[in-house]
């Protein structure tokens, strides 16, 4: 079953929010681990801002699709 618009920005927003808390708490690591854990965390935030550019009001197909992708690949 297609996920549908309002449930999409739901779970975009919960897991944009958790990964935000995340890089929060990598913030005081300098560790090697930690910066590419951090560094991969600003990419996908980064990935869904562009996504997301003109906002969520008018989503077509192929940005809903783009969306789904982006919480798969970014599920945990």
């Amino acid at each position: 079953m297609p996920i549908q618009a309002t449930d999409l920005k739901t779970r975009i927003e919960a897991r944009r929010t958790q990964m935000r808390a995340r890089l929060g708490e990598l913030a005081g690591d300098a560790g090697p681990d930690a910066t590419a854990a951090a560094t991969a965390i600003t990419a996908a935030l980064g990935e869904l801002d562009s996504t997301l550019m003109d906002g969520w009001a008018r989503i077509p197909d192929t940005v809903h699709m783009q969306l789904i992708g982006w919480l798969r690949r970014n599920a945990n």
